[in-house]
């Protein structure tokens, strides 16, 4: 959610896994080109892939979580 604005963004998939998460990114980036973008994420599996491609204009921001 863009904090400001309120707006949205998401995909909806009957899994997750990297080919998906991958191909989430690439329209999230597609669909704001013009602005760098910085994604809350956790740990899992698909969010460290190795072989994952992230747009130059998107930047993860990791939550370690509490533990």
């Amino acid at each position: 959610m863009e904090p400001t604005t309120g707006e949205l963004f998401f995909l909806q998939f009957t899994h997750v896994d990297r080919q998906c998460y991958q191909l989430f990114l690439e329209q999230f980036s597609q669909a704001y080109p013009d602005s760098l973008n910085i994604l809350q994420v956790d740990n899992g599996a698909f969010h460290k892939a190795k072989d994952l491609v992230i747009p130059d204009n998107i930047i993860f921001r990791t939550y370690a979580g509490r533990g």
